[in-house]
């Protein structure tokens, strides 16, 4: 391996150490800002459409099928409720509205807003509109952006990240490595 591979890995690495640490940081100001905003149980739904098809009735042995290519990248949605992925399209643009309904009852909705190239937040009942006003996010121009490749509204407890295939692998492996 020669020494600009070296670096290149090396610099690759702790960006994904940082993102990681970004990520932990993130979670814990969302629980902060939760318990601050009386959301400590909130009711998310993340409306996506989900097509299901009976097996036909056979006893024929199936077709092996090809494994589907993987999407050009991939969403990580964080809410205080859990994590959700989803695959950019391979064409044509998806919003995906995020609803949330805060222990008072009030229900907040932050719209995904997904193409073929990337993501941004579409729309959202926060007040202040930095996750809007954040802008598109693709894999060629997230190391042009502060946040590089995340997308936060606060105020709805809502972060968005984009990755290619190969950086969620690694990322999988290197925690299954550190759970070694």
């Amino acid at each position: 391996m020669n020494a600009g591979s070296s670096f290149l890995k090396g610099k690759l690495l702790m960006k994904l150490r940082l993102i990681l640490m970004f990520t932990l940081l993130l979670a814990l100001i969302f629980a902060l800002h939760g318990l601050a905003d009386s959301i400590a149980n909130p009711t998310a739904t993340v409306a996506a459409t989900v097509q299901t098809t009976q097996a036909p009735e056979t006893t024929e042995t199936p077709e092996t099928t090809e494994t589907p290519e993987p999407a050009a990248a991939y969403v990580l949605l964080t809410l205080q409720s859990g994590s959700y992925w989803f695959a950019l399209p391979e064409e044509g643009e998806v919003d995906i509205p995020i609803r949330q309904t805060r222990t008072d009852g009030e229900e907040i909705v932050n719209v995904l807003h997904l193409t073929p190239e990337g993501m941004c937040m579409g729309s959202s009942t926060c007040e202040n509109q930095d996750c809007v006003n954040q802008g598109f996010v693709s894999i060629e121009g997230r190391e042009d952006r502060i946040l590089g490749n995340m997308i936060i509204c606060l105020p709805n407890s809502v972060a968005l990240e984009l990755y290619t295939p190969d950086e969620i692998i690694a990322m999988y492996q290197q925690q299954a490595e550190q759970s070694e």
